[in-house]
């Protein structure tokens, strides 16, 4: 047996049921909340334009806490901080079906993505450091279960909840699964050589990389449909221009200057 299979002790079947369920929960929430925006919305009486950031403040949550998991992992062992995120995951689902207005919504998404972030790279390394060496393409097939089935149930089990009672029900799902997983993940993991790592972590470097990759999602999410809108306005209305117009190239290139054609 391999040293990575003695990092964690416990019920075998029960961990991997507890990863499976909440790196489930994890993707789910990635696209459930999509086929609600409209609800939403129409609840709040939101604009248009503004409703986007229900999606977005989670996906930004995500991958700002993604890159130093594994520091956490580390310094906190994989019980206290699995089960941790976990229940910070299922708080934010809990507030964020109880929100009164698109502002505490979006600052509850936040929570529930920096929840979910963890739990997502948790989830996998949970399951790798239970099962032995020879065992972690099976290990790995359990976890990819999750993040391939979780995004394509979102807009089908979402529609549903919305159909048959409220947007609210999309978070509310959450509470009993995650209160499930985190009760696993706290009673049935096992660490016994956890060592704290008190090592210094690049504090400089982690925010640079949280603030950089929360912009290219923040400019993909936001600008980057305006500007395609853009785009192709501009090529259509230079398809109106007459042809001797379009052979210009010195009165062509006046107006691309002035953010026409």
């Amino acid at each position: 047996m391999s040293t990575e299979a003695t990092v964690l002790r416990g019920s075998k079947p029960l961990i991997t049921a507890g990863a499976m369920v909440a790196g489930l929960m994890a993707f789910l929430d990635i696209s459930i909340v999509n086929v609600a925006l409209n609800d939403i919305r129409a609840n709040f009486g939101t604009p248009l334009d503004q409703i986007a950031w229900v999606s977005t403040a989670y996906a930004m949550a995500n991958i700002t806490i993604i890159p130093i998991s594994g520091w956490l992992l580390r310094r906190f062992g994989f019980r206290r901080y699995y089960a941790a995120s976990i229940l910070i995951f299922t708080a934010a689902s809990a507030l964020c079906g109880l929100a009164w207005n698109l502002p505490s919504l979006v600052c509850f998404r936040i929570l529930q993505g920096l929840g979910g972030g963890a739990i997502i790279p948790t989830s996998q390394s949970v399951l790798f450091s239970r099962y032995p060496e020879e065992q972690h393409g099976m290990a790995g097939a359990l976890f990819a279960i999750g993040a391939i089935t979780g995004p394509l149930l979102g807009p089908t089990v979402g529609g549903y909840l919305v159909e048959w009672s409220s947007w609210h029900w999309i978070f509310f799902i959450n509470v009993p699964l995650g209160l499930s997983a985190a009760w696993i993940a706290w009673t049935q993991i096992e660490q016994p050589t956890f060592v704290s790592d008190r090592s210094p972590v690049d504090r400089f470097g982690i925010a640079l990389l949280a603030v950089g990759m929360v912009s290219l999602q923040y400019g993909d999410r936001v600008h980057a449909p305006s500007a395609a809108r853009r785009s192709r306005e501009r090529r259509r209305a230079l398809s109106e221009l007459p042809v001797p117009a379009r052979r210009d190239r010195d009165r062509m290139a006046g107006l691309r200057r002035r953010g026409e054609p």
